[in-house]
């Protein structure tokens, strides 16, 4: 991995912040995050460090600059600087005892050195004092303003939150740090608490890279480990480095616009939606290879913007889509959805924010009949074959270029895209389904939606799979007792209960007369039923399993009708 250092040994902290060198982090990494668990977690730690002499910090990450000892904090900021914060703790307590009167020359020499160790130098030539860590430009400011002055807020509470969060993180070092030490008060323990506990015992993986790229690189090799690395932090920083090279007047417009982003997504990670948006119009790319591709397709501010502006408008789209009552739907659209949700995972939305895109505005109903299809396809493929995931995507992905240049104008146009790899064949669907099982504990709704479909087919009636009074019937009951031995034996009970065959619908009061009853009762609760389902499709005289297996058959019949695309 050509321009990629991994240092020898495990480098200390002292060894990451000494000798000159001078961290930046970059202006759009995140803001400082930690919070007391964290705070509480690193102290412990340390503290541990009396009997395990050592403790792993884990891996920093660093960019090389054109000053040979400056570089760029591309994963680690979080820690630095709480360490950092910490440092600035000890100093603040050996100002306290100096104010007190404790040892006050020595305590003051010990302030100098270790504020010229652990926070800023002042080199030779120029005679200018220079901080060791610059944080990004939300932070840096109050870093060196407050912090590094140990000069308290006057208004805590109308902070930003990660400037609370990191006033708050000096307040919990100082606090710990008095309790150890405030008994005795002696400057030469607390000092060489920070010198050698601190700076010499915790230990880091340092690794040096030359440009974002290889940054990238490593992120993708450490992720591959398990290492859990913030690549949509890097991706942004690409995104606005790019912005500043025409004007740094942007930024502010380019910042609003991610966080506008951020907030509509909420809980979904930016950079999920980042791949499926861009899979949208663009070759498939995976986790591991879209920064590359975004690093070269969009160069310059233009770029930038107009890549920004599309995701904010599609990032309401894209939470819809596991939304069935957000209002961008119909309310045919709603119910689509809340079926697309129950039979597929999230390979359709680069397709559906294509289409929503290019065809929606032009012929709702063909976007709708987009939807329908997905359901029944999705079905077949996912439900029923249980078939590989990536298969589809890359069906998904071709068909979706081909609607965002055009090829692709109607839900025919867009189903002949994809249905060569992925509509299961009535043949190979109708064997499938009449040897599925699905476990109703794990799988209910999923259960009772697949049977009120069928219902609905049989009986030309809706029925809501989200209405309590609907209940799934197990046939040959969940826990049958021994007398249904004479018709399952034990294996044949373990291989029949969640068979779709041994599964129908049933109003609740019914469900519970059934209970555990043999067979010859229920059937003629069934026969009162509303549901053809269970009234017409239970007419026999015994439950066995070669008769369950005529009644799952059946049901395969049925099926292919229901899930089917009429072209």
């Amino acid at each position: 991995m050509a321009n990629i250092l991994f240092e020898p040994g495990s480098p200390s902290f002292m060894d990451l912040i000494g000798n000159g060198k001078i961290h930046v982090v970059p202006r759009y990494q995140r803001d400082y995050s930690w919070n007391y668990e964290e705070w509480d977690d690193l102290w412990n730690d340390i503290e541990g460090i009396k009997t395990e002499k050592i403790h792993y910090m884990g891996y920093v990450v660093l960019q090389k600059t054109d000053d040979p000892l400056k570089f760029l904090v591309i994963d680690g900021q979080q820690r630095i600087t709480t360490l950092s914060i910490l440092a600035l703790g000890v100093i603040k307590v050996l100002e306290d005892w100096v104010e007190q009167g404790v040892d006050a020359a020595n305590n003051k020499r010990r302030i100098a050195i270790l504020s010229d160790k652990f926070i800023g130098f002042t080199p030779a030539a120029s005679l200018m004092p220079v901080s060791k860590l610059h944080l990004n430009r939300n932070n840096d400011g109050f870093y060196k303003s407050y912090l590094i002055r140990r000069r308290k807020p006057t208004a805590i509470g109308k902070l930003k939150p990660s400037e609370k969060k990191m006033w708050r993180a000096f307040e919990f070092f100082c606090d710990k740090l008095k309790k150890r030490f405030d008994d005795d008060k002696d400057g030469a323990t607390l000092s060489d608490f920070l010198e050698t506990t601190i700076s010499m015992n915790l230990v880091f993986t340092s690794i040096t890279v030359g440009n974002d790229l290889n940054a990238y690189k490593v992120f993708e090799t450490l992720n591959a480990r398990g290492v859990k690395l913030s690549t949509g932090d890097l991706i942004k920083n690409y995104l606005f480095a790019e912005v500043a090279k025409t004007s740094e007047h942007d930024l502010d417009e380019a910042e609003r616009q991610w966080q506008r982003i951020n907030d509509i997504l909420q809980q979904i990670e930016l950079p999920v939606f980042l791949r499926h948006y861009w899979n949208s119009a663009h070759t498939l790319e995976r986790k591991n290879t879209l920064y590359k591709a975004l690093n070269s397709e969009v160069r310059g501010a233009a770029a930038v913007f107009n890549l920004l502006g599309d995701m904010d408008k599609l990032a309401l789209v894209y939470t819809a889509l596991d939304k069935p009552s957000d209002t961008l739907w119909s309310k045919e659209q709603a119910v689509l959805i809340e079926e697309l949700s129950l039979v597929s995972r999230t390979q359709p939305f680069p397709l559906l924010l294509a289409a929503y895109k290019h065809i929606k505005p032009l012929d709702e109903a063909e976007f709708t009949k987009i939807i329908r299809d997905l359901v029944v396809v999705s079905f077949r493929y996912n439900t029923v074959s249980g078939l590989n995931p990536n298969t589809q995507e890359e069906a998904y992905n071709k068909t979706a270029i081909g609607i965002s240049k055009g090829t692709y104008k109607t839900a025919r146009d867009v189903f002949n895209g994809y249905t060569k790899e992925l509509y299961v064949a009535d043949e190979k669907f109708e064997n499938d389904f009449t040897y599925m099982t699905m476990n109703t504990t794990r799988n209910k709704t999923l259960a009772r939606y697949l049977l009120c479909k069928m219902e609905r087919q049989l009986s030309a009636i809706p029925v809501d799979w989200n209405d309590s009074k609907v209940t799934i019937e197990h046939i040959l009951p969940e826990n049958p007792n021994s007398e249904w031995e004479k018709w399952f034996d034990a294996e044949q009970q373990n291989e029949s209960i969640y068979r779709i065959g041994n599964l129908t619908l049933l109003e609740t009061g019914k469900n519970k007369d059934c209970g555990n009853k043999l067979f010859a009762e229920k059937k003629d609760i069934y026969a009162t039923s509303q549901y053809l389902l269970t009234k017409n499709k239970t007419c026999f005289n015994e439950w066995k399993p070669e008769v369950l297996l005529r009644r799952q058959q059946g049901m395969a019949s049925l099926a292919k009708t229901v899930w089917k695309v009429q072209y």
